[in-house]
Formats: C-alpha cells, sequence, structure tokens
C-alpha cells in the first residue's frame, strides 16, 4: 500500500534532487500524486488535504526532511 510511509524512509536525509524520480515512481504505483513541500521556495504546511497526495517535507538545503499522505 502507497501510504505505508515505511516505503520512503530509505530517501529521508537525501537531496531531493538524487532521488525525485524514484519517489514518484513509487508513489505512482502505489497511486498517488507527490507534493513538494519546500520551506526555502515559501511553502507552507497550510494545504488542502487529499488522501491521494505524497506530501514530501523539505528542510532548508533541499534535503529530505519526512513525508505525509493527505
Amino acid at each position: 500500500m502507497g501510504q505505508d510511509l515505511r516505503l520512503y524512509k530509505p530517501f529521508i536525509g537525501r537531496q531531493l534532487i538524487d532521488c525525485v524520480d524514484t519517489i514518484k515512481l513509487v508513489a505512482r504505483i502505489h497511486h498517488l500524486s507527490v507534493n513538494v513541500l519546500d520551506p526555502a521556495n515559501g511553502i507552507s504546511s497550510n494545504i488542502d488535504v487529499n488522501p491521494n497526495r505524497l506530501n514530501v517535507w523539505l528542510d532548508d538545503g533541499s534535503h529530505v526532511k519526512k513525508f505525509t499522505v493527505g
């Protein structure tokens, strides 16, 4: 199931640019769209909830910090 966030644990701490294609592939296999939340670009966590969206949260250095669904 794509909402099992353990699937994405290996990407935490990596630069998004190095793993974005694989993240998108895993999400697509599990029928999820991908939404990147990047504080460096002023993107906040105040977004609408969508159970079919994988949110990829980045730190200020564009490293993957965490994943949420919704």
